[in-house]
């Protein structure tokens, strides 16, 4: 149910019609007609702003899969795990109007056999094992002088939101801690390069590439059929990933 406080006029505003799923509610009174009208215009601006958000969203996924084929493993991963977020996030907004959802809502609306096989691209540790890195990693940073955890991951973690805890402490590990530093694994304290790579599912010297997580990216994305929204350079750097070796 969605109450629009809006007088009138401004309600039937596309700025406003944004805030809700416009197309989904039931019109119990409307006799001038002038909510099918902005229903109109409302479709029509849906249209833009998904055009829009493929032209953007391409630039990005082009960006991240063609960096995903050279670097230290976890960084590789961490652009790889980017991408599959980034997919699996334009098909929710395409089926459900829901730009920016979260992973566990994803959870929920995916389709369980897809959800299974993003999960093995993610690389999400067991909660045990979650808990357990999250706290090697608060260790090292502290150590390292990098300054604690963000408090959205201290949340999750309060929450026992496990999987949301190790996304957002990876994320910001690899956008905050680390762009200053030299991201060779070697440069690195050695805690944190431990704490890093448990948090990715990977071993700290494994020289294998990341061609199984693009596979599995790359079905993922033939099940869900979302590769055709975006320009073929997206397809083309990802199949280039799944035999892409050391």
């Amino acid at each position: 149910m969605t109450l629009l406080c809006d007088g009138p006029r401004s309600a039937l505003e596309l700025s406003s019609l944004s805030r809700c799923e416009v197309h989904d509610l039931v019109v119990l009174h409307d006799p001038p007609g002038e909510f099918a009208r902005a229903r109109v215009r409302a479709r029509e601006e849906s249209k833009r702003i998904w055009r829009t958000l493929c032209q953007n969203t391409s630039r990005a996924l082009a960006a991240e899969l063609g960096a995903a084929g050279r670097g230290p493993r976890w960084k590789r991963l961490a652009l790889l795990r980017d991408a599959a977020l980034r997919l699996a996030s334009a098909w929710a907004y395409r089926a459900f109007g829901w730009r920016t959802p979260r992973w566990r809502t994803l959870r929920r609306v995916l389709p369980r056999e897809e959800v299974r096989t993003l999960e093995g691209v993610l690389g999400l540790p067991a909660p045990a094992e979650s808990r357990l890195a999250l706290g090697s990693l608060a260790r090292a940073l502290a150590r390292a002088k990098l300054g604690p955890l963000p408090p959205e991951v201290r949340a999750r973690v309060r929450c026992r939101e496990w999987n949301e805890a190790v996304l957002l402490a990876r994320r910001h590990v690899e956008r905050e801690v680390l762009p200053g530093r030299v991201t060779r694994g070697a440069d690195l304290p050695p805690a944190l390069v431990s704490a890093l790579a448990r948090l990715h599912g990977v071993e700290r010297d494994d020289p294998s590439d990341c061609s199984h997580e693009a596979r599995l990216l790359s079905s993922a994305c033939r099940a869900l059929r979302v590769l055709r929204w975006f320009e073929p350079s997206v397809a083309t750097r990802l199949d280039s990933l799944q035999v892409a070796v050391d």
